[in-house]
């Protein structure tokens, strides 16, 4: 106390000044909290732009307290497995509904995603990568394991093959008038449809 010796003081025994510190010893533990990481990552090994397709992972709180805090989970498409500025932003999926999380319990999270059919995506070899908890909002001491990657090809989605089916035969067709046509047209996966055409 007195660190500035504003106040004078005196004793007997000249120690007014050596008695106005007095140190101690104390031990700190870290309080309980949860510890997040994403455990398991399943994704269709092929994708289609502008194909849906379903994204499921698994978050598990290793921690020694329950996760109470909202947080958010969040898919990229990855050229790599760590998220940058150049990574797609797919989905962000809100945690709440599965809170609160128990130490040692998990929960599972299913989101439907479509990739983009634009030049932002080429086709080629990507990683689907999911962060939990990707604001931080809670506090975790070890952050590398709240990211999971899963490999994926992405292919654009095969072209429509039509193909001409049936043309049912006119009994007649006078020159002047119109004529409606009718003709059957199937995609060579032998899905069939109908097409009418009008014509003088």
């Amino acid at each position: 106390t007195d660190t500035l010796n504003q106040i004078f003081e005196a004793n007997s025994t000249n120690t007014s000044e050596s008695n106005n510190s007095m140190s101690g010893s104390f031990s700190s533990i870290l309080a309980p909290y949860p510890a997040l990481s994403v455990a398991t990552i399943t994704v269709p090994p092929n994708l289609q732009l502008s194909v849906p397709f379903n994204a499921t992972w698994t978050v598990l709180n290793s921690g020694n307290a329950a996760l109470t805090k909202s947080i958010r989970d969040r898919v990229y498409l990855s050229s790599d497995n760590r998220i940058d500025a150049s990574d797609r932003l797919l989905e962000t999926v809100n945690a709440d509904p599965k809170l609160p999380l128990a130490a040692g319990a998990t929960y599972p999270q299913t989101s439907s995603i479509t990739l983009p059919l634009d030049f932002s995506v080429a086709p080629g070899q990507y990683q689907v990568l999911v962060q939990t908890d990707f604001a931080n909002e809670q506090f975790d001491l070890d952050e590398t394991n709240n990211v999971a990657a899963s490999p994926v090809t992405v292919g654009l989605h095969p072209p429509p093959d039509l193909l001409v089916d049936s043309i049912p035969a006119r009994a007649l067709v006078v020159g002047g008038q119109s004529t409606h046509f009718t003709w059957a047209a199937k995609h060579n996966s032998g899905a069939a449809s109908m097409a009418t055409l009008s014509g003088g």
